[in-house]
């Protein structure tokens, strides 16, 4: 009906099928996000590895969120490390998992903010790094980040959204692929000095470990 299928519309009818058209796309992603968590509680997620590499997985994830970083002015930084090996993973799930933490980056980071998103090898692995100089995650809720449902701070939750899903679904399918993740908050100002720091910019780090020749992965 937006596209015109219907015929004309007035500007107030647009207005009202683009907000029932906003609340199909939350509920379709809810639904999403409560199937996977419920495949991988019960570990009957299906995995479907094929050969890729590190720069076609950023790239993808990078074109899904693009018109997000523009819409909040973000400033991004992509540095894929040369000649890093390939690796055998689901495509799908690894983008899925570096879209995930894109996506936090840009909504919990003030507007205009700056974003690392690295990938290079260490010791047997593909190491994927995603850096923000947003408002960081609270000290007494790290231990938590990664449980189902929680959202470290409910005034901001409910500002940009969500459902507390993604980053236990992300935590699951790197699992799963035999790797792991893990994150730091605040952010070494000396480690990362290209990540502007202040004020309420605390900044996050999460790092996304996945080995290049698993010796095992779930399928």
């Amino acid at each position: 009906i937006l596209d015109g299928y219907s015929g004309e519309i007035s500007d107030e009818t647009r207005e009202d099928l683009e907000i029932v058209n906003d609340g199909i796309e939350r509920l379709t992603s809810l639904v999403e996000s409560l199937l996977d968590l419920s495949r991988i509680e019960s570990l009957k997620i299906e995995l479907n590895p094929e050969t890729t590499t590190a720069e076609k997985l950023v790239d993808s994830a990078l074109s899904e969120v693009s018109r997000l970083i523009q819409a909040q002015g973000h400033d991004i930084e992509k540095d894929v490390a040369n000649n890093l090996p390939s690796i055998r993973v689901d495509t799908k799930r690894i983008v899925q998992v570096l879209i995930n933490l894109l996506s936090n980056s840009i909504k919990y980071t003030p507007a205009g903010g700056k974003i690392l998103f690295h990938a290079f090898e260490e010791e047997g692995e593909v190491l994927f790094v995603v850096a923000d100089n947003g408002y960081g995650i609270p000290e007494w809720a790290q231990e938590k980040v990664f449980e189902k449902f929680y959202q470290a701070d409910s005034i901001m939750s409910q500002k940009v959204g969500g459902t507390g899903l993604g980053l236990t679904i992300t935590k699951g399918i790197v699992e799963m692929h035999g790797g792991k993740i893990y994150f730091q908050s605040p952010v070494d100002s000396d480690a990362f000095p290209g990540l502007p720091l202040g004020d309420e910019r605390k900044g996050t780090i999460f790092w996304v470990h996945i080995p290049v020749n698993p010796s095992e992965v779930a399928v």
